[in-house]
């Protein structure tokens, strides 16, 4: 797996990625006619995807129906890792809405996935809400632009649940084409801890397995029905996603793992907590000092009817 495989993998990798660019720069001088040069870009990606996928010995089942171009609508699926948009790139060229990452994960958001329209946001940057909001309501609408791929959990998940589906891609006025998708981690573990484990060790640890397997299964479209609520709908095609994917659904805010709680916030419950055991404290001294009282007293009583006895 290290002296053959790995070398091997990572060869595949770099001159697909070589190959890719250089392509895409022929393309572009060639081409003159601009919406023509971005498809050709976009069918490079398709293989490109396909060659890192075969980089990282992916054995990819797709099945159900397969993904379409169109206006009015939007692909969502669960998500465990990074690579789940690589894998989804291998079936459909899709634009991808997601957290823009440092180095060296930023090089392939800003140049080699350039050709897709790709909607990236800052997590820190309230502002940036709004107009990502925009952003995705005007690419729906187009028709010229790869179909829009939204991971609406917002957090990399264990690949065993759903965390909750955020509402905004299901107030969008647009269909929503659900993806269910599950690895076996029968060689390698899917699944990337992005607050313990670097982006280069989790990528080491793909290329380095025997392979990596995972069942991607495309599911008839959703529409909102009469009187459900995005949050009702959102609740409905995670229920869907997740039967279909053997996860369990559950309601937690995966936001809340990407939040730092405030240091005088801390401060403040730690505080309170302590306070609330001290009290609890001097409640259970206060009820044991009267239970001690309690058996004495019980024990002087018994005392003095044992000595009157014996004095009658």
């Amino acid at each position: 797996r290290y002296f053959i495989l790995f070398p091997i993998r990572l060869t595949i990798l770099i001159w697909s990625i070589v190959a890719f660019l250089i392509m895409s720069a022929i393309n572009r001088k060639i081409e003159k006619d601009e919406r023509k040069a971005i498809e050709k870009d976009r069918k490079l990606m398709w293989y490109l995807a396909n060659a890192w996928i075969m980089a990282l010995g992916g054995v990819i089942q797709y099945s159900g129906v397969a993904p379409t171009t169109g206006v009015k609508q939007v692909y969502v699926s669960n998500h465990t890792s990074i690579i789940d948009y690589v894998i989804l790139l291998g079936a459909q060229t899709f634009a991808v809405v997601g957290q823009h990452h440092p180095q060296p994960l930023a090089f392939f958001q800003d140049v080699v996935f350039k050709c897709l329209s790709c909607i990236w946001f800052d997590r820190k940057e309230l502002k940036d809400r709004g107009l990502v909001r925009n952003r995705i309501q005007e690419h729906v609408n187009r028709a010229d632009v790869a179909p829009l791929l939204i991971f609406p959990e917002g957090t990399c998940v264990n690949n065993y649940y759903t965390v909750m589906f955020k509402k905004g891609a299901f107030e969008l006025d647009a269909e929503v084409c659900p993806v269910a998708l599950k690895y076996n981690n029968i060689f390698v573990d899917a699944f990337w801890d992005t607050r313990n484990v670097s982006f280069l060790r989790y990528l080491f640890e793909l290329f380095t397995s025997w392979a990596l397997i995972c069942d991607v299964t495309f599911l008839e479209r959703q529409k909102i029905r009469p009187g459900e609520t995005p949050v009702e709908f959102a609740e409905r095609v995670q229920t869907l996603i997740s039967d279909v994917g053997g996860l369990e659904a559950t309601q937690f805010n995966g936001y809340f793992k990407h939040i730092r709680a405030d240091k005088k916030f801390i401060a403040q419950r730690q505080k309170e907590t302590a306070q609330t055991m001290l009290r609890s404290l001097k409640l259970q001294k206060t009820l044991g000092d009267e239970k001690v009282k309690k058996i004495a007293l019980k024990k002087t009583s018994t005392g003095k009817q044992s000595l009157t006895r014996r004095n009658v």
